[in-house]
């Protein structure tokens, strides 16, 4: 048995079932009086395909305007951004990198 975690509104379960085909291993019981949203396998992995190609094509766009990396071709840049793992937007006047 797992400990139960408790779920708050707009949360989710079930995603790497979603994702990988997997059969549902939890059991999930309401505390109270909740709207159940469901999206089917198809649906989901179409959804977040299309997040990651948007993701994608934002960092590449995003580094097609550094002067570093003008030479590279459009699979360059690609490669490249997928390998980007988080951007981070400062404040005018913030520290981004402190010595």
């Amino acid at each position: 048995d797992h400990e139960a975690k408790p779920l708050g509104e707009g949360q989710a379960f079930g995603e790497m079932e979603l994702m990988f085909n997997m059969p549902c291993r939890a059991t999930v019981k309401a505390e109270t009086a909740v709207n159940l949203w469901t999206i089917g396998r198809e649906a989901y992995r179409h959804v977040v395909m299309r997040m990651q190609t948007h993701k994608r094509q934002q960092a590449k766009e995003m580094l097609e305007h550094i002067s570093m990396f003008r030479a590279y071709s459009t699979y360059q840049y690609l490669v490249l951004a997928e390998s980007i793992r988080s951007v981070k937007e400062y404040a005018a006047g913030e520290v981004v990198v402190k010595s």
